[in-house]
């Protein structure tokens, strides 16, 4: 199931041209100094299902599942720059703002 649902996500990402994250290559992290979090807080990302994974300039890099073109303007929106959509899985999205969202 988790090796179909990360080919899914590649092909997501072959066909879009999106950069993929993971852990295994280590762009799924969130940076911890907590300016990224208020780029996208806790409960939007969590109910979204985003992470903001890093800044590169303005443009705010952000890892989801389906980057829709009504979601990343709502993020745009939200954080107040361009965002730069990375496709990742729903596992490890989850894992992903579990670790950096601790509860």
């Amino acid at each position: 199931m988790l090796e179909e649902e990360k080919d899914a996500a590649l092909d997501i990402a072959r066909r879009t041209g999106i950069p993929y994250a993971s852990f295994e290559n280590r762009i799924l992290t969130m940076d911890t100094d907590g300016e990224l979090a208020k780029a996208i807080p806790e409960k939007i990302a969590r109910a979204r299902r985003v992470l903001p994974l890093f800044r590169d300039g303005k443009v705010l890099a952000v890892a989801m599942v389906d980057p829709s073109e009504t979601l990343l303007k709502e993020l745009e929106t939200i954080a107040g720059s361009p965002i730069q959509p990375f496709i990742t899985t729903k596992t490890q999205l989850a894992r992903a703002l579990d670790e950096s969202y601790p509860q």
